[in-house]
Protein backbone atom coordinates (compact mmCIF):
# COMPACT_ATOMS: atom_id res chain seq x y z
CA UNK A 1 0.00 0.00 0.00
CA UNK A 2 2.89 2.01 1.08
CA UNK A 3 4.08 1.47 -2.65
CA UNK A 4 1.45 2.35 -4.34
CA UNK A 5 1.03 5.55 -2.90
CA UNK A 6 4.58 6.53 -3.48
CA UNK A 7 4.12 5.91 -6.67
CA UNK A 8 0.84 7.89 -6.84
CA UNK A 9 2.71 10.72 -5.37
CA UNK A 10 5.43 10.45 -7.54
CA UNK A 11 2.92 10.32 -10.73
CA UNK A 12 1.47 13.67 -9.19
CA UNK A 13 4.93 15.50 -8.61
CA UNK A 14 6.14 14.33 -11.94
CA UNK A 15 4.73 17.73 -14.37
CA UNK A 16 5.86 19.88 -11.02
CA UNK A 17 9.42 18.35 -11.34
CA UNK A 18 9.05 18.43 -15.29
CA UNK A 19 7.86 22.16 -14.86
CA UNK A 20 10.87 23.52 -12.58
CA UNK A 21 13.31 21.99 -14.59
CA UNK A 22 11.98 23.78 -17.92
CA UNK A 23 11.28 27.26 -15.90
CA UNK A 24 15.57 26.20 -14.43
CA UNK A 25 16.80 25.81 -18.11
CA UNK A 26 14.48 28.73 -19.24
CA UNK A 27 16.13 31.13 -16.23
CA UNK A 28 19.42 29.91 -16.91
CA UNK A 29 18.93 30.34 -20.95
CA UNK A 30 17.62 33.65 -19.68
CA UNK A 31 20.59 34.93 -17.72
CA UNK A 32 23.34 33.64 -20.38
CA UNK A 33 21.36 35.62 -23.48
CA UNK A 34 21.01 38.96 -20.62
CA UNK A 35 25.16 38.53 -20.09
CA UNK A 36 25.84 38.45 -24.47
CA UNK A 37 23.52 41.43 -24.17
CA UNK A 38 25.07 43.13 -21.29
CA UNK A 39 29.21 42.04 -22.93
CA UNK A 40 27.45 44.03 -26.18
CA UNK A 41 26.73 47.11 -24.02
CA UNK A 42 29.80 46.97 -22.46
CA UNK A 43 31.81 47.01 -25.56
CA UNK A 44 29.37 49.25 -27.43
CA UNK A 45 30.11 51.92 -24.16
CA UNK A 46 33.56 51.56 -24.08
CA UNK A 47 33.53 52.53 -27.97
CA UNK A 48 31.19 55.79 -27.15
CA UNK A 49 33.44 57.26 -24.57
CA UNK A 50 36.44 57.09 -26.87
CA UNK A 51 35.14 58.69 -29.37
CA UNK A 52 33.81 61.31 -26.89
CA UNK A 53 37.21 61.75 -25.58
CA UNK A 54 38.16 62.76 -29.09
CA UNK A 55 35.43 65.04 -29.28
CA UNK A 56 36.41 66.61 -25.67
CA UNK A 57 40.05 66.85 -27.03
CA UNK A 58 38.86 68.53 -30.28
CA UNK A 59 37.12 70.99 -28.01
CA UNK A 60 39.35 71.82 -26.16
CA UNK A 61 41.98 73.02 -28.32
CA UNK A 62 39.44 74.81 -30.24
CA UNK A 63 39.34 77.02 -26.94
CA UNK A 64 42.57 77.10 -26.02
CA UNK A 65 43.09 78.41 -30.01
CA UNK A 66 40.70 81.08 -28.94
CA UNK A 67 41.68 82.10 -25.54
CA UNK A 68 45.62 82.18 -27.06
CA UNK A 69 43.80 84.55 -29.89
CA UNK A 70 42.11 86.70 -27.88
CA UNK A 71 45.58 86.95 -25.44
CA UNK A 72 47.32 88.19 -28.80
CA UNK A 73 45.02 90.41 -29.74
CA UNK A 74 44.30 91.87 -26.41
CA UNK A 75 48.68 92.25 -26.16
CA UNK A 76 48.85 93.63 -29.85
CA UNK A 77 45.95 96.54 -28.84
CA UNK A 78 48.16 97.30 -25.81
CA UNK A 79 50.65 97.72 -27.69
CA UNK A 80 49.19 99.98 -30.03
CA UNK A 81 47.90 101.92 -27.90
CA UNK A 82 51.29 102.55 -25.96
CA UNK A 83 52.52 103.98 -29.10
CA UNK A 84 49.41 106.08 -29.10
CA UNK A 85 49.88 107.43 -25.79
CA UNK A 86 53.41 107.97 -26.18
CA UNK A 87 56.06 105.14 -25.05
CA UNK A 88 58.44 107.86 -23.84
CA UNK A 89 56.01 108.96 -20.74
CA UNK A 90 56.11 107.54 -17.45
CA UNK A 91 51.90 107.39 -17.25
CA UNK A 92 51.69 105.85 -20.54
CA UNK A 93 54.69 102.76 -19.79
CA UNK A 94 52.61 102.44 -16.54
CA UNK A 95 49.16 101.93 -17.92
CA UNK A 96 50.74 99.64 -20.81
CA UNK A 97 52.24 97.73 -18.25
CA UNK A 98 49.19 97.08 -16.13
CA UNK A 99 47.33 96.66 -18.93
CA UNK A 100 49.51 94.29 -20.61
CA UNK A 101 49.59 92.32 -16.59
CA UNK A 102 45.72 92.63 -17.01
CA UNK A 103 45.51 91.04 -20.61
CA UNK A 104 47.64 88.63 -19.22
CA UNK A 105 45.47 87.67 -16.35
CA UNK A 106 42.87 87.36 -18.10
CA UNK A 107 44.21 85.09 -20.43
CA UNK A 108 45.25 82.61 -17.63
CA UNK A 109 41.88 82.55 -16.55
CA UNK A 110 40.74 81.91 -19.88
CA UNK A 111 42.78 78.97 -19.80
CA UNK A 112 42.31 77.94 -16.27
CA UNK A 113 38.47 77.32 -17.23
CA UNK A 114 38.93 75.95 -20.50
CA UNK A 115 41.26 72.78 -18.55
CA UNK A 116 37.97 73.12 -15.82
CA UNK A 117 35.78 72.60 -18.35
CA UNK A 118 37.23 69.53 -20.16
CA UNK A 119 38.04 68.10 -17.12
CA UNK A 120 34.02 68.31 -16.00
CA UNK A 121 33.63 66.94 -19.60
CA UNK A 122 35.81 64.35 -19.03
CA UNK A 123 34.43 63.41 -15.39
CA UNK A 124 30.77 63.16 -16.66
CA UNK A 125 31.76 61.03 -18.95
CA UNK A 126 33.97 58.77 -16.67
CA UNK A 127 31.41 59.03 -14.75
CA UNK A 128 28.36 58.17 -17.00
CA UNK A 129 30.41 54.89 -18.51
CA UNK A 130 31.21 53.14 -14.93
CA UNK A 131 27.49 53.82 -14.43
CA UNK A 132 26.54 52.25 -17.35
CA UNK A 133 28.50 49.33 -16.56
CA UNK A 134 27.22 49.17 -12.94
CA UNK A 135 23.68 49.06 -14.34
CA UNK A 136 25.12 46.51 -16.45
CA UNK A 137 26.48 44.35 -13.88
CA UNK A 138 23.16 44.74 -12.18
CA UNK A 139 21.43 43.33 -14.79
CA UNK A 140 23.32 40.43 -15.13
CA UNK A 141 23.40 39.45 -10.92
CA UNK A 142 18.90 40.41 -11.66
CA UNK A 143 19.00 37.83 -14.43
CA UNK A 144 20.71 35.40 -12.44
CA UNK A 145 17.69 35.62 -9.89
CA UNK A 146 16.75 32.19 -8.21
CA UNK A 147 13.36 33.62 -7.17
CA UNK A 148 11.05 36.21 -6.39
CA UNK A 149 12.60 37.36 -3.12
CA UNK A 150 16.33 37.22 -4.50
CA UNK A 151 14.94 39.62 -7.27
CA UNK A 152 13.94 41.93 -5.10
CA UNK A 153 16.60 42.00 -2.47
CA UNK A 154 19.15 42.48 -5.73
CA UNK A 155 16.72 45.20 -7.36
CA UNK A 156 16.82 46.92 -3.83
CA UNK A 157 20.14 46.75 -3.33
CA UNK A 158 20.82 48.38 -6.84
CA UNK A 159 18.78 51.14 -6.12
CA UNK A 160 20.70 51.96 -3.16
CA UNK A 161 24.16 51.82 -4.88
CA UNK A 162 22.56 53.73 -7.18
CA UNK A 163 21.53 56.71 -5.35
CA UNK A 164 25.04 56.19 -3.69
CA UNK A 165 27.18 56.45 -6.71
CA UNK A 166 25.32 59.82 -8.17
CA UNK A 167 25.96 61.59 -5.00
CA UNK A 168 29.72 60.39 -4.81
CA UNK A 169 29.76 61.40 -9.01
CA UNK A 170 28.35 64.77 -7.82
CA UNK A 171 30.47 65.45 -5.33
CA UNK A 172 33.55 64.32 -6.88
CA UNK A 173 32.61 66.81 -10.14
CA UNK A 174 31.74 69.56 -7.75
CA UNK A 175 34.48 69.55 -5.89
CA UNK A 176 36.40 69.73 -9.30
CA UNK A 177 34.73 72.77 -10.60
CA UNK A 178 35.10 73.98 -7.22
CA UNK A 179 38.74 74.02 -7.12
CA UNK A 180 38.87 75.44 -11.02
CA UNK A 181 36.61 78.51 -9.96
CA UNK A 182 38.87 79.25 -7.02
CA UNK A 183 41.99 79.49 -9.08
CA UNK A 184 39.77 81.79 -11.52
CA UNK A 185 38.92 83.97 -8.50
CA UNK A 186 42.46 84.01 -7.55
CA UNK A 187 43.78 85.26 -10.87
CA UNK A 188 41.29 87.66 -11.35
CA UNK A 189 41.86 89.16 -7.86
CA UNK A 190 45.54 90.33 -9.21
CA UNK A 191 43.67 92.28 -12.08
CA UNK A 192 43.91 95.96 -10.60
CA UNK A 193 42.36 98.67 -12.08
CA UNK A 194 44.41 100.89 -14.83
CA UNK A 195 46.67 103.71 -13.21
CA UNK A 196 44.78 107.14 -13.61
CA UNK A 197 47.37 109.53 -15.69
CA UNK A 198 48.96 112.45 -13.48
Amino acid sequence: MATTQQSEQAKKTEPVKGALDVNSTGIENGAAQASKMADLAKDSIDKAGALQGRTADTAQQMMQIGVETVSRTAREFNDQFQRTMGVGSEDGARFAEQARKNSDAVSRCGTVMTHAMQDAWRSSVELGQKRWQRNLEGLKRLAGARNLQELSMLQSEMMRESVQSLVEDARTVAETSLRSLEEVGTICASVKPLPASR
